[in-house]
């Protein structure tokens, strides 16, 4: 088979989910196959950006540059292309396209409208035109086949997978990634976009309440993230709340630092309002950190039973759980019981299932 697959979402130097997605995608494909070529391919926007996103070195894959129609010849060579939520207007080769969440669809206003009627817009193309759906958990697949009217059938789902790199450290490397932050435990983390679907206002607000009520003096709140939609809320929030020497906000952090990040926390909180995966939530299983996430969407499939769940909108619900997490033995218990869910989450085993949906289509 020749298989195309849409690379763009690396071009970017600080990429968010749908390029990790596609990087690990990527490598571990590399790893089990050797008969099949891949392209690569950037659209031309992406090109001076292009040194970003070289994920593997092996024979059989290739670069290609996806400018539509200086290259309609380059689609004939093509079994294949799959594209992360963007799909180019080829007629031979199968199209898959994969949609990592319905959040800009379904999830409030956390967004413009705008931005809402442009997604909307462009999943009901992708719907119409793609040979075959992937979504990223049960919970997507369900949204977008109820939303969209499609049947269950044209719809698979595979797992993100966790990068080998998130794992337990060793301590002093931890305290030397920490050390160069300027950071000290113990702290509560956060990891994800700033913005308001990732709740961040209800997060420092338990966080305030968790402090008032006999928190260790010393504990800060951690958030990593790049600021979006509605960021400028956050240190208003932090201001009104008289935190600003208890907050932290970290932009961004390299996934090596990140690993280590996930190692020294107390706990990782994520109660979410929507998520499509929630990746961060099996990457702190993966490093040994307790996770607080949310009871809705895709996170209690992600999570099992290996997290405390809570009501998002419920400040109380947050910190109540926040201070369970101060207890050691039930700190030991979901730790055990998260290293244990991560191993569900193994890129090879997703790129195996995603390489079994290409021969399918293709057959």
């Amino acid at each position: 088979m020749k298989i195309g697959i849409d690379i763009s979402p690396m071009g970017e130097p600080n990429y968010t989910g749908v390029g990790v997605y596609t990087e690990n995608l990527i490598k571990s494909l590399a790893k089990i196959d050797s008969d099949n070529d891949y392209y690569l391919c950037y659209r031309l926007s992406r090109l001076k950006k292009k040194w970003l996103a070289n994920p593997v070195n092996q024979s059989n894959f290739h670069f290609k540059i996806i400018q539509e129609p200086l290259n309609f010849l380059f689609e004939r060579k093509l079994d294949i292309f799959h594209g992360s939520e963007r799909l180019p207007n080829y007629r031979r080769p199968k199209k898959i396209v994969t949609i990592h969440d319905m959040a800009a669809v379904l999830g409030g206003d956390f967004m413009t409208d705008d931005f809402r009627e442009m997604i909307k817009d462009r999943y009901g193309r992708l719907v119409k035109t793609a040979d075959r759906i992937i979504t990223v958990s049960e919970n997507t697949k369900r949204d977008l086949c109820e939303y969209y009217k499609l049947a269950p059938s044209l719809v698979d789902v595979t797992y993100q997978g966790i990068s080998e790199k998130f794992r337990p450290l060793p301590e002093d490397t931890i305290n030397e990634v920490l050390g160069r932050h300027g950071l000290t435990k113990p702290y509560i983390l956060n990891v994800g976009a700033l913005q308001e679907r990732k709740n961040i206002l209800r997060i420092i607000e338990a966080f305030g309440r968790y402090m008032n009520a006999g928190g260790d003096a010393n504990t800060k709140l951690v958030l990593c993230g790049k600021p979006t939609y509605a960021f400028d809320r956050i240190p208003k929030k932090i201001a009104e709340l008289g935190l600003e020497e208890k907050v932290v906000i970290l932009q961004y952090m390299a996934n090596d630092d990140l690993v280590a990040l996930y190692n020294g926390a107390m706990m990782l909180c994520f109660p979410s309002l929507f998520e499509g995966f929630g990746l961060p939530i099996v990457e702190a299983f993966a490093c040994g950190c307790p996770v607080i996430t949310s009871n809705i969407t895709s996170m209690p499939e992600v999570a099992g039973d290996a997290a405390l769940l809570v009501d998002p909108l419920s400040v109380e619900d947050i910190e109540s759980a926040m201070r369970s997490l101060t207890n050691e033995s039930e700190r030991k218990r979901l730790i055990e019981k998260g290293l244990e869910r991560a191993k569900v989450f193994v890129w090879g085993n997703i790129a195996k299932k995603v390489l079994d949906i290409y021969k399918s289509v293709v057959q």
